[in-house]
């Protein structure tokens, strides 16, 4: 099936292969297209129909066949080079705390017919778990072959909160051929959904289905376009696509590859769409794109290209994505690629690409290198392609805070043999000198795969991250994890979802584990992410699990005396928080629980713990203490101003005697008598009386004791 030149085809789609100007194809100046729409799409109206499709059971390896058997060759050597073995872990010594799980569940649907609730699994294999959820609550899922969207404060899992569309729901009555590679992102700034898929395997009929949610609720309207996956015209065909957005754009990278019997000939180059977002929400009956086709460092063209996302908030307008040698055993050299410029203003000279050397803390070289697969309990160690297929040593996610990049990817842990992480930090990436250090981080027993990950921290806990990834072992059936890090510190793992048994899809020695993971934060709940794994069921298939996380070490607190009225003594604990999540609750001491912000306590003596618990179950405890002492000595008056309307004067015998209070004005002059012959008692004591008699002035104060001076001082009064 040729979707380009089928007759349902509009004949815009014919035209983005006849008249973009391919003279030019050997500039590095992008190309103008113009991308057509093809449906208007609304999940409510899909016609209950058999909808019969044949879904071959795998998904294309990113890369091509002969990609795959090449790398295989690879494999081995690198085996050999690093044989398996036990290795020391640091990373298990860390004592950065683990994240908080606050909810995990199996994909799953409401069959009114059955009146019962069922897995969803998808199809294909592998899974190529995609998420992302918005402000309002909306979760939308992507695996191969379908679209899961769920709306989170329903209660029961039923049709009017969750539902699935099939690939083909989104091209309408475009035909498609075996679709895969789902990706989904949700769009803070304008508070919405942009989901894509690819279509086709061939030069023929390789197309980019790109939808735009029309609102911010994807049960809703959406405006599906069609991007050709052959736009150079040059029988490649598309695979391994990855988007992003910034503050006007959405960016579309894939790989064109050539089918050949020659891997070194079958990968054509990764390219770069470049469309302004806005005419996607507004639903435009079609898109103007650039096409970046030369993306080369020293005349060798970059293969894949991890797209960089905003940790914090949507970036922009500079765009930038990472690249490696993924194909090496081991390489130390990172590609950064800079987009500066809009669409409307782009040229040649605004896309800029520069190789980076990374290095460890200690300045020595920090490689990364072909992992290894991940073995299950049947596996052949020394057989690389047993197990779950890891693919190469790519990068899989990466996210952008002020002038700092994190990143993550698979790699072998060249340590112990087994495929682990490898998570990369850069820095200063607004100037020309930016450095990058790696870290590889592994396990003395699991294999780990296909990690992502998401920004967890906020102004004063500027890099932490929940990095999220597949694990197995031999004894450990493929599950999903997590763990935590912040300033050069990582946490243990921990397991999201352990694995029921070993996974049994591909008939043969090897299993799909990809080749993506799905994550995202909450961008209006700060340290709440999202997170879509892989893990093995008991009937030896994969389906999704997805969890919401809480990074609860950036949330904090701080606590303020409050005096309330004239004595200094009374007054509350006032807190402020950082970061919580309301309600809060509130515990002083050990049984002291309240639900409001402060609390009245003596500002002169109380000494205990306070809890602060926010409604995600993140805890901070503090030791309070008084920090009022009440002096002993002669001399006191509090408070001066007097802005409560009254005055306390502290001041000590020797013995007791009678005591007389007068006030005088500044000149001296008799104001007022406040008190007149009273026993006072030998040691400290406490005048308090009120300024409401006298006016707005400076004043003298005097306390006079047996005919003797006890206390001399000025009164302000407001």
């Amino acid at each position: 099936m040729n979707i380009f030149n089928n007759n349902n085809l509009s004949v815009a789609v014919l035209l983005i292969l006849t008249v973009s100007g391919y003279s030019q194809k050997n500039t590095p100046e992008p190309i103008k297209f113009t991308i057509p729409k093809i449906n208007d799409f609304n999940p409510r109206q899909i016609e209950p129909t058999f909808k019969p499709v044949i879904t071959h059971l795998e998904a294309p390896v990113p890369g091509g066949i002969t990609y795959r058997s090449a790398l295989l060759k690879k494999k081995k050597e690198a085996r050999k080079k690093y044989p398996l073995k036990e290795s020391n872990n640091k990373l298990q010594e860390q004592t950065l705390t683990n994240p908080l799980i606050l909810n995990g569940y199996t994909m799953s649907r409401y069959i009114s017919a059955l009146d019962d609730t069922i897995d969803i699994v998808g199809s294909g294999s592998p899974l190529d778990n995609t998420l992302a959820i918005s402000n309002s609550g909306y979760l939308m899922a992507g695996i191969n072959t379908l679209i899961y969207s769920q709306k989170l404060d329903q209660i029961s899992v039923r049709e009017d909160s969750i539902a699935t569309w099939s690939f083909t729901d989104f091209a309408g009555n475009i035909p498609t051929s075996s679709p895969f590679d789902p990706k989904l992102i949700y769009d803070p700034d304008n508070d919405r959904f942009i989901a894509t898929y690819l279509t086709g395997r061939n030069p023929s009929n390789s197309g980019l289905v790109l939808a735009f949610s029309q609102s911010n609720n994807p049960f809703g309207d959406w405006a599906v376009y069609l991007i050709p996956g052959n736009p150079l015209n040059d029988t490649s065909w598309a695979d391994y696509p990855a988007i992003m957005v910034t503050k006007d754009e959405l960016f579309y990278t894939v790989n064109l590859l050539i089918p050949s019997t020659n891997w070194k000939t079958a990968f054509k180059r990764t390219v770069i769409w470049q469309f302004n977002k806005m005419d996607g929400y507004e639903g435009k009956d079609s898109l103007t794109t650039n096409l970046w086709s030369e993306i080369a460092h020293n005349g060798r063209y970059l293969r894949n290209l991890a797209v960089v996302h905003g940790g914090d908030s949507v970036q922009g307008p500079n765009a930038y994505f990472l690249s490696n040698r993924n194909f090496d055993i081991d390489n130390d050299t990172i590609f950064l690629v800079e987009i500066t410029k809009t669409i409307k203003n782009a040229t040649a000279n605004d896309l800029k690409v520069s190789a980076i050397k990374a290095k460890k803390v200690d300045g020595t070289p920090a490689p990364y290198g072909l992992p290894p697969n991940g073995r299950q309990e049947d596996s052949d160690p020394n057989d690389p392609e047993d197990g779950f297929d890891t693919n190469d040593s790519r990068f899989l996610g990466a996210f952008k805070v002020g002038n700092t990049v994190q990143f993550v990817g698979n790699t072998m842990d060249f340590n112990s043999g087994r495929a682990g992480i490898y998570h990369g930090i850069i820095e200063n990436i607004n100037t020309n000198d930016p450095t990058i250090t790696g870290k590889i981080l592994g396990n003395d027993s699991l294999d780990y795969g296909y990690p992502n990950l998401a920004f967890t921290g906020n102004d004063t806990c500027t890099t932490s991250a929940i990095i999220a990834f597949d694990h197995t072992s031999p004894t450990h059936y493929s599950g999903t994890s997590t763990f935590r890090y912040s300033n050069g510190k990582y946490s243990k793992i921990k397991y999201l979802k352990q694995g029921l048994s070993y996974v049994d899809r591909i008939p043969g020695s090897y299993e799909r584990w990809g080749d993506y993971y799905g994550i995202q934060r909450k961008y209006n709940e700060p340290g709440v992410v999202w997170t879509a794994g892989f893990y093995g069921r008991s009937d030896n298939r994969a389906v999704t699990w997805i969890t919401q996380l809480r990074d609860c070490d950036c949330y904090d607190f701080k606590v303020m005396e409050e005096q309330i009225s004239f004595n200094k003594c009374d007054g509350r604990l006032k807190v402020e928080i950082s970061n919580g999540i309301g309600p809060f609750k509130y515990v002083l001491g050990h049984d002291t629980i309240f639900h409001k912000d402060s609390i009245f306590v003596n500002l002169c003596d109380y000494k205990d713990t306070l809890l602060v618990i926010d409604s995600k179950g993140c805890g901070v405890k503090t030791a309070t203490e008084s920090s009022i002492v009440i002096p002993k000595y002669n001399g006191v008056m509090y408070p001066n101003p007097a802005k409560y309307q009254e005055v306390n004067i502290y001041f000590t015998l020797s013995s007791s005697m009678y005591i007389d209070v007068t006030i005088y004005n500044i000149e001296g002059k008799l104001i007022q008598e406040v008190l007149s012959d009273q026993k006072a008692t030998e040691g400290d004591n406490l005048l308090t009386f009120s300024t409401a008699p006298l006016a707005s002035g400076l004043y003298i104060v005097k306390v006079m004791g047996d005919g003797k001076e006890v206390y001399q001082g000025k009164l302000v009064k407001p």
